[in-house]
């Protein structure tokens, strides 16, 4: 990992120009903060759907697509992927506040 402090860098993603949410490196995975949105679309891959159902079973997010509390991604790919609603690597989409992709912070090539 190129910065030794990546866990304490809080990520955003943007969506058409609009914050969807923000998140940070956990040592277990990613994990997304209250108050960030899922994009809502058409054609979602079954697996996406199937944990953003299980999300709002669970209360960690409402009926209309925000949650209300942090949740725990395995990694920040399924963070994205789950937000966007669409399969994403998550390397170009969260981006520190310093604007570095989480590719650069993580020096991934």
């Amino acid at each position: 990992m190129e910065d030794e402090d990546a866990y304490r860098i809080v990520f955003t993603l943007t969506y058409r120009k609009e914050v969807m949410a923000t998140g940070m490196l956990v040592p277990d995975g990613f994990l997304v903060l209250k108050g960030s949105k899922l994009v809502n679309r058409l054609g979602v891959p079954k697996g996406i759907i199937e944990t953003r159902r299980n999300a709002l079973r669970d209360r960690k997010i409402t009926i209309y697509r925000v949650f209300q509390e942090d949740w725990r991604a395995d990694s920040f790919k399924e963070a994205a992927s789950v937000i966007l609603g669409s399969n994403n690597c998550g390397l170009d989409v969260w981006v520190a506040e310093d604007g570095r992709t989480m590719r650069e912070v993580l020096g991934v090539e």
